[in-house]
């Protein structure tokens, strides 16, 4: 935000970044090559691809379990959120499956016992009249 605010260029903002990395970053920076610490954009992407681990499909899979239902969030946003999720956990799955897995995650962690039982019996009903 520094560097946005001061506009700074991106010699400047390598300059900087160093200084201010700690912990788990200062580690990862060490451990690039000079060539890529020399250069924002690749220094960026470098520090990205080892510190966010949002593109990893492990750790979609692993939001996706822990997710549960926030206090005052509404049933329809929590399944919306579930649905988002599964997409991005399983986005090699079939829709059907998808649907499966959102459906179990969202009766596990937003109805009682009752609508578990209810929607098993429906969903025993459905398979059973094919």
């Amino acid at each position: 935000m520094a560097a946005d605010v001061n506009n700074w260029d991106e010699p400047l903002k390598l300059k900087f970044l160093c200084l201010l990395l700690s912990d788990k970053a200062r580690e990862v920076y060490n451990g690039l090559p000079g060539s890529v610490k020399a250069n924002y954009a690749m220094l960026k992407e470098q520090m990205g691809k080892c510190l966010d681990p949002c593109d990893s499909a492990d750790w979609n899979r692993a939001v996706f379990s822990a997710r549960r239902r926030w206090h005052n969030e509404s049933v329809r946003d929590f399944g919306m959120a579930l649905r988002r999720a599964v997409v991005k956990a399983y986005p090699t799955a079939d829709p059907n499956t998808q649907d499966l897995l959102a459906k179990d995650q969202f009766i596990a962690h937003v109805g009682n016992g009752d609508m578990r039982v209810f929607t098993e019996c429906q969903t025993r009903v459905t398979r059973g009249s094919h």
